[in-house]
């Protein structure tokens, strides 16, 4: 949703119109390809935004140059794409099938105009059948299309040979055997799924339905547990009788407000300013993402705060416990474990905003917190700063490339650097275009959209020698960074007693919300259980009557909106799996059989947070005594 992504898809878009006009419709095709990624890489940060609870929309109207700079650039796409498809269209109906057949190239022309606008030839799946199956397959391989479900009407093959391992074939008219989807399926991703057959009947789109079907049946399936929203929730009430115990990252307000402040990132250009940084360190507060920590210690710099993030297991990332012991931490309130137990100074919880607007939260930051979104924990903690008041924010080491390597103290990779057609490209720092990774291109977008926002409140400095180059940051060297210049004489200590301290009726307001919590929960999954019931028993029954499942859905999505949004955040995975998988169906019985197992998912995750809840509460009336 940000220009930062739109900008290159209307750089493509441009650069195949030319094409086309001159007539080179192979490298025009190349161009197409390319668009269509980047619409891919587009529409997944869209989706994940979705995923974290935060309402991105919402938060635009407050900005109304972002607006019209994102409208701007949407605009001149949609124009291009719109010359670019008729185009496409306008040379496919030049030719009959039959003419198609005769060459590789016309199969390739019937592939540019059945291919869907937006596709991912790493990640999405394309659907054959027996009829041109194997000339389109080689066509699609030619293009890097990796993924494939062949529907065949032949038996077939126990042993297919090492030219079909991207393919997984299926009997048509059956259901695919979930194990059978592993090797191109993750777990962890929402893939499209498309038909490409030059001649198809009825019955090839109702078999093709019921594959679309099955790949939205496996997501909801899925081990949830394992990904992201479910985890942080999952141990968010887990640390509960812990985090009651624990400052809030609000507890700092105080201390960060009117402050310079300098957020450190492991880049492989933070080697060249180390030993400056450390000779000026006193003139800034120091927030250090953990993976540049050591580096930061080991050059004679000591950080004010560490800043983490991620809720997975990364505890080797964790510096040894002599460099961190007076060392403040600020992380998730759903953090893994290993990071509470690990020796800093103090653990600041800041409150993730997909529990925003529950009463456990409000208990544990209080009524009014902002949002602290980001996917990089450097983007994240310029977002939080700025929200509590800092005056001013300057990055370093904050590469946003992998020309250089990945981390500071790495040597650069030959696959990182060589092959540049393999990577996006971002804008340089000196109008250079470097290689990129798909979620630093995100990143770069995110510190973009913090210019928009607070440009006119802070000084938004980028003293990164060499990277991506940030629209709305001022780009200066660390030497030529006004306050090592000329020092303002303000210093700046977390006081981190005073910040940490807690109200006495804290813990108890902790426990009444924990119950209350468990109450919605309750109420959830007995509401869910009676959708279920009522999906099968109108399947078995004909009936199309669904007055009674629309009511108990409407009740649920209050609980999910305002009495219990933990709910919702917990299971916003399989709430898009239903969304993609619905998207698909041809029958109000395939609608019911969708929803009995969204339903009975959404009664399993409430049951399972639930005792979740439980667990927290006997705790914490241990630790009141």
């Amino acid at each position: 949703m940000y220009t930062a992504s739109l900008e290159p898809l209307l750089r493509e878009c441009n650069e195949a119109v030319e094409l086309a006009k001159a007539g080179d419709i192979n490298a025009s095709r190349v161009k197409l390809d390319r668009i269509r990624y980047y619409r891919s890489v587009l529409s997944q940060s869209q989706d994940q935004a979705k995923q974290s609870g935060v309402d991105q929309d919402a938060a635009l109207q407050y900005n109304p140059e972002l607006i019209q700079s994102y409208l701007e650039v949407a605009t001149a796409v949609n124009d291009r794409l719109q010359f670019l498809h008729k185009w496409i269209a306008e040379a496919r109906a030049s030719f009959a099938l039959e003419e198609l057949r005769q060459s590789s190239q016309g199969f390739q022309l019937y592939i540019d105009d059945a291919l869907p606008g937006i596709w991912d030839f790493a990640q999405d799946v394309v659907v054959l059948t027996d009829a041109d199956g194997e000339r389109l397959r080689d066509a699609l391989r030619a293009r890097g299309q990796t993924k494939f479900i062949w529907m065949t009407a032949y038996p077939i093959e126990e042993d297919a040979d090492t030219s079909d391992a991207d393919t997984v074939f299926v009997m048509a008219g059956e259901q695919i055997a979930l194990p059978s989807l592993e090797p191109i399926l993750s777990r962890y991703s929402l893939p499209r799924v498309a038909l490409i057959a030059m001649d198809y009947s009825a019955n090839d789109e109702k078999h093709f339905h019921l594959i679309a079907k099955s790949i939205g049946t496996c997501i909801i399936a899925g081990r949830t547990t394992q990904w992201l929203p479910q985890m942080t929730a999952e141990q968010w009430l887990s640390l509960v009788p812990r985090l009651a115990r624990l400052p809030s990252v609000m507890g700092l307000k105080d201390q960060l407000e009117d402050a310079d402040v300098l957020i450190v990132s492991p880049g492989p250009s933070l080697a060249n300013d180390l030993e400056l940084l450390a000779s000026v360190q006193d003139r800034f507060l120091i927030i250090a993402t953990m993976k540049a920590l050591s580096a930061l210690i080991d050059a004679g710099v000591r950080p004010d705060i560490a800043i983490w993030q991620d809720p997975q297991d990364h505890r080797d990332a964790i510096p040894e416990p002599a460099k961190i012991a007076d060392v403040a931490l600020i992380l998730n309130e759903g953090c893994h474990p290993a990071f509470y137990d690990a020796g800093f100074a103090t653990h600041f919880a800041y409150p993730e905003p997909g529990f925003r607007g529950t009463r456990l939260s409000a208990s544990l930051h209080g009524d009014e917190t902002p949002y602290f979104i980001g996917t990089s924990v450097s983007t994240l903690g310029a977002i939080m700063v700025l929200a509590l008041g800092a005056k001013s924010v300057t990055l370093l080491g904050q590469d946003l490339s992998v020309g250089g390597g990945l981390y500071v103290g790495e040597a650069a990779k030959d696959d990182l650097t060589t092959d540049q057609e393999a990577h996006l490209t971002c804008k340089g720092i000196g109008g250079e275009m470097l290689p990129t990774l798909p979620n630093y291109f995100s990143f770069i977008g995110e510190f973009q959209n913090v210019a928009q926002t607070f440009k006119n409140t802070a000084t938004l400095i980028n003293a990164t020698s060499k990277g991506a180059y940030l629209d709305g940051w001022d780009h200066m060297p660390l030497a030529r960074h006004p306050l090592v210049i000329k020092d303002s004489g303000d210093r700046y200590h977390v006081d981190i007693a005073t910040a940490a301290m807690l109200p006495k009726e804290r813990v108890e307001a902790v426990l009444n919300a924990l119950v209350e919590t468990q109450e919605k929960l309750d109420h959830a999954a007995k509401i869910s259980t009676e959708i279920h019931k009522n999906c099968l028993s109108t399947i078995a029954s004909g009936s199309t009557d669904v007055t009674v499942i629309d009511l108990l859905e409407q009740r649920l999505k209050l609980i999910f909106d305002e009495e219990c949004p933990v709910l919702r955040y917990y299971t916003s995975r399989q709430s898009l799996a239903l969304t993609a998988a619905i998207a698909s169906v041809q029958s109000l019985e395939e609608n019911l059989r969708l929803s009995a197992d969204y339903y009975d998912s959404i009664n399993q995750a409430a049951n399972k947070l639930i005792q979740l809840c439980a667990d927290a509460q006997g705790a914490l009336r241990e630790q009141i005594g």
